[in-house]
């Protein structure tokens, strides 16, 4: 098993600047904003979801937003469809949206019903996914194509576009077990205790690996992901950040922390990752910051692009919302014990580009599959954010 050590690059210490600060190398432009306030109930949570499409080299945000009888479709700030259907009340139905939003997912957790949407063609489908069903432990999410994966309990389950039952096994534990899949649906990942399981778009179990030889019953996986095609999946611990490939389940990447690691983020085509970090010392100075790492898939070569650091005492956290394919990160920076935020772009060298005004964190939000608050298109030139009442969707040029 060769495991690679990332080539480290040079902390870059951040100043934070008071109010809305942008570089002058940079333009950022409001091109439309939506209230999506004025179409659902303001009590659905999640609102919906946001992403993003593209058409040569122009690219728009499809906006799907969730009320209680219809489901409506946007093209930026415009209405292009919607269709008619009971969700019920909101809190019955756990809901996940396929990466590229093209299906939508509901399910009751009262009965196991699911409900399907194709939004593309404004289709449903109905289904039953378990027999003997207990409320409160089913967890869902569905790909670009339909397929579906679920965990319930100790039951993990894969279904086809067909709802045909294609994998399934029983074990592990009943808590912190997770699963991941690429967009299409044709690599499947999942923890069971110590170890990690490679599962095709067949269901055929294709490898499993040990998470770590020192893995201690105890010791718990916080985040597991993996990029969009499924090259890499990343095992995220307290302070350990760990990728195994995704064809074959080898480690190749390992890195401890000297305190906590995060929020791991890919980029949409797996090249880079984007982490969290966080450390203090005893008299709880904290150094919080972002680091990002390129990713050589066919090589399994790891290179840290950089380190951007904050240093104080009110332990702001950089929660990383997206990368985009040329390494500009875009990042919610959280403070501790209060409900504001502001927003972060930094570039593939860890300086920042633009910093927003103070935010308030509110109830109402879209899935967090689409960043939550906030996302950004794969080539970084576009962001969208919604500040609790209105989309505001920006365009970012240099020069």
């Amino acid at each position: 098993m060769l495991l690679l050590i990332a080539l480290l690059a040079t902390p870059v210490n951040l100043t934070i600047p008071e109010g809305n600060w942008l570089s002058p190398e940079y333009s950022l432009v409001e091109e439309w904003s939506l209230n999506p306030l004025e179409y659902v109930s303001t009590m659905r949570v999640p609102l919906g979801c946001i992403t993003e499409s593209e058409e040569g080299s122009e690219y728009s945000w499809d906006i799907t937003l969730l009320d209680e009888n219809r489901v409506i479709r946007f093209e930026d700030n415009q209405q292009v469809n919607q269709i008619e259907i009971d969700l019920n009340v909101c809190q019955q139905f756990d809901i996940d949206f396929s990466p590229s939003g093209n299906y939508l997912l509901l399910f009751d957790d009262r009965n196991a019903d699911c409900l399907r949407i194709n939004l593309d063609e404004m289709h449903t489908e109905h289904a039953v996914l378990l027999d003997n069903h207990v409320p409160g432990s089913t967890y869902l999410s569905i790909t670009d194509t339909g397929s579906i994966v679920l965990s319930a309990g100790l039951l993990r389950r894969i279904f086809n576009a067909h709802f045909e039952n294609i994998f399934e096994y029983s074990g592990g534990r009943n808590f912190n077990e997770y699963f991941t899949h690429d967009n299409e649906g044709n690599h499947f990942f999942f923890t069971m205790t110590d170890k990690l399981i490679g599962v095709n778009g067949s269901g055929q179990e294709i490898w499993r690996s040990k998470i770590d030889a020192d893995y201690e019953i105890d010791d718990l996986v916080h985040n597991f992901i993996t990029d969009p095609f499924g090259r890499n999946v990343v095992v995220q611990r307290t302070s350990l950040l760990q990728l195994f490939s995704g064809d074959v389940g080898e480690a190749f990447y390992r890195e401890s922390f000297e305190r906590i690691v995060a929020n791991p983020v890919f980029s949409p085509s797996g090249n880079f990752l984007a982490v969290e970090t966080k450390t203090y010392d005893e008299m709880l100075n904290f150094t919080n910051g972002l680091r990002l790492y390129s990713i050589n898939s066919s090589a399994n070569e790891v290179t840290e692009s950089f380190h951007s650091i904050y240093t104080n005492r009110e332990s702001p956290r950089f929660i990383p919302i997206s990368v985009s394919e040329n390494g500009i990160v875009f990042a919610r920076l959280s403070f501790h014990g209060a409900k504001l935020y502001r927003l972060v772009l930094l570039d593939s060298s860890g300086n920042a580009v633009w910093i927003s005004a103070l935010f308030s964190s509110e109830s109402r939000y879209f899935t967090s599959s689409c960043g939550g608050i906030a996302g950004m298109t794969h080539d970084g030139r576009g962001i969208w954010h919604f500040d609790g009442n209105h989309v505001h969707a920006y365009k970012l040029d240099r020069g």
